[in-house]
């Protein structure tokens, strides 16, 4: 069920006139808690079996495996052997989960090409849709207790909501239990300002989803496909289409996200701050998929030391922490390679002596910065995109090839799109209420310029 699907809108029509009845209906608050949380619960369950069935039995399995994990934390605190013990197998036994089904194939795969086996004599694992999301929270939630951050939820399904939470199930962000327990437990009031919020965000979500992103990636599709004949101009336009495109298609899948989370009386943390608006790769990675850096800072680079070691482990730290960030997103070396790129980039400012000179190169070129920083990040979307390695570089020698041009007859529409858009993230970047103004203007749009078949969010993959 997408997001940007009917289903979806009639799917959540019946579910927020449902949970906010329960508010008019019910004689205290204690039944409204449990009770919407209960629907909200039945509802993810529904939501995720519409994508398969037969996977909702393993995450109903991580759900108890984590309650459970996070109960016996709790009850055995004291034992500081046993409690590390307990932490050190529910993160083993959370990994493992996804270990196997997102990583089995590509290990199989290595092994049999190493030793020149039959490939199709291993059996093929399915990957679940959202599994490397649910999976984080629920290592989160028992770190978290062993290091009394919180207390363990004592209803299942509370937990279970934590876990999965339909909007955010199945490309986050990822949530921790410090901010989203305590307002699953608690007694929200209905507000109009919240409905008024979360709908502005939504349609601001599907503009860049339905009318930006799945416009870009027409270009984007072409221009990625080796098989297509692309002058270097062209293809150098395909690349930036694709960081437009990839962009537009996560964070607008998180607006909407957020927006539906207000729905519910609920705030998530953001995920996006403009990332494209940044002037070096250090600040990028403050303001894009927020979520998953800050996991890392806070579940691996600051357990390993963090800042506070010598130059050469901190750039281990942060090595590990890129290449496992690219690992995550994908069972493939050219996500690795994707990682390296920008830890690459990212090394100068680690070391005090370079991080200084840096500095000061950067305030001379000034807003060349912005320029800079698009163009690293964006060569390195090429091997995020690329199904492999050689096809990453095919298509970068391409840039400076002169070769045959193409004609593509909706580029100028498309590069239409880009401009609209690029107008609405700037005014938005310049003052947030901008928002407010111009759903008017988005929703026109939306009907005019949206691309009609249902394309699925990228992230869905991951």
């Amino acid at each position: 069920m997408l997001f940007n699907s009917l289903n979806f809108f009639y799917f959540l029509i019946i579910v927020f006139a449902i949970y906010w009845l329960l508010y008019y209906l019910l004689d205290n608050e204690k039944n409204i808690i449990y009770t919407q949380n209960f629907l909200i619960l039945f509802s993810s369950f529904y939501f995720y079996s519409c994508w398969s069935f037969k996977f909702l039995f393993l995450l109903i399995f991580v759900i108890i495996f984590g309650f459970f994990s996070g109960s016996l934390l709790k009850k055995y605190e004291q034992n500081n052997s046993l409690s590390k013990n307990i932490l050190r197998l529910s993160v083993f036994i959370h990994l493992l989960v996804l270990f196997i089904f997102k990583y089995y194939n590509f290990f199989v795969s290595e092994f049999a090409s190493a030793f020149n086996l039959n490939i199709n004599s291993f059996y093929k694992i399915l990957l679940p849709i959202g599994i490397s999301f649910y999976i984080f929270h629920g290592v989160s939630y028992v770190v978290d207790i062993y290091n009394k951050k919180i207390l363990p939820t004592r209803n299942i399904i509370f937990y279970g909501n934590f876990i999965s939470y339909f909007p955010l199930l199945v490309s986050g962000p990822i949530e921790r239990a410090t901010n989203l327990l305590p307002q699953l437990s608690s007694f929200k009031f209905f507000s109009y300002k919240n409905i008024k919020d979360g709908v502005t965000l939504m349609i601001w979500g599907f503009f860049k989803k339905i009318v930006v992103a799945d416009n870009m990636s027409n270009f984007a599709d072409f221009t990625f496909n080796l098989e297509n004949d692309v002058s270097g101009l062209f293809t150098a336009l395909g690349i930036l289409f694709f960081s437009i495109q990839i962009y537009c298609d996560f964070s607008g899948y998180t607006d909407i996200a957020i927006g539906v989370s207000k729905l519910f009386g609920i705030k998530l943390i953001d995920n996006f701050n403009f990332p494209y608006f940044s002037k070096n790769i250090k600040e990028f990675w403050t303001k894009w998929h927020i979520s998953l850096t800050s996991f890392f800072r806070d579940y691996l680079y600051i357990p390993l030391g963090g800042s506070r070691v010598n130059n050469y482990k901190r750039v281990r730290n942060v090595f590990l922490v890129f290449i496992i960030s690219g690992f995550w997103h994908g069972a493939s070396w050219t996500f690795i390679v994707w990682g390296l790129i920008h830890f690459i980039f990212y090394i100068p400012y680690l070391i005090t002596r370079f991080k200084n000179t840096i500095v000061e190169f950067e305030k001379k070129i000034g807003v060349i910065n912005y320029l800079l920083t698009f163009i690293i990040v964006s060569f390195g979307w090429v091997f995020f995109r690329s199904s492999t390695f050689s096809d990453a570089i095919n298509l970068l020698e391409r840039v400076f090839e002169d070769s045959i041009c193409f004609g593509y007859d909706f580029l100028i529409y498309d590069i239409l799109v880009l401009i609209i858009f690029i107008f609405f993230e700037y005014k938005v970047y310049r003052n947030k209420n901008f928002l407010v103004y111009a759903v008017p203007f988005l929703l026109v749009l939306i009907a005019f310029m949206r691309v009609t078949s249902s394309n699925t969010f990228i992230y869905f993959q991951f």
